[in-house]
């Protein structure tokens, strides 16, 4: 697994915004990772994927590499995850708001306990594990807004970290 980070990412392509600009971020993390040569396509749902060229194994079987990409961006930063599993990232600038009435209403309710014991780091801990789940998941914020629990789950892992002071940022992947 791989994860890129670009500050000032809008300056690496000035010309490009939007989904262009996010392909074009995705494309130069690729080529970086030293996958110059694929093609990012996207689900009905706007989830970006690698269409792999199918190679044939010593015994003439078809096989598709398995390479899984997920992006995120918070202000300046732009966040690209590679690897060989089903994926999600998340990054977030934490940020002042109502940080109860939200997991009330988004979070299950051993989240929102964590929230109002331990703050805004855990609430920020916890919406960034949410956002990479339904990355993973491909459902967008369909999952998010159902509630579902990222604690203790038995299909996923979680790596969190702080990029830098109020940065927060989860990378899910499908446990092996």
């Amino acid at each position: 697994m791989e994860i890129r980070i670009y500050e000032d990412y809008r300056d690496m392509y000035p010309e490009s915004k939007g989904r262009e600009l996010t392909e074009r971020l995705l494309y130069h993390a690729l080529a970086e990772a030293g996958m110059p040569d694929l093609k990012i396509m996207r689900t009905e749902k706007g989830k970006p994927y690698v269409q792999c060229a199918e190679e044939q194994d010593q015994a003439g079987r078809t096989k598709r590499p398995n390479i899984y990409i997920s992006a995120s961006h918070s202000k300046n930063l732009f966040a690209c995850l590679i690897g060989d599993r089903p994926l999600g990232i998340d990054l977030q600038h934490g940020r002042k708001m109502d940080l109860a009435k939200i997991s009330a209403r988004y979070f299950a309710e051993e989240e929102a306990e964590l929230v109002r014991k331990l703050g805004a780091a855990a609430f920020f801990r916890l919406w960034t594990r949410k956002e990479a789940y339904s990355k993973y998941t491909g459902n967008g914020l369909a999952d998010v807004m159902r509630g579902i629990s990222v604690l203790d789950r038995n299909d996923v892992e979680f790596l969190d970290f702080q990029w830098e002071k109020d940065v927060y940022c989860s990378c899910c992947v499908k446990k092996e």
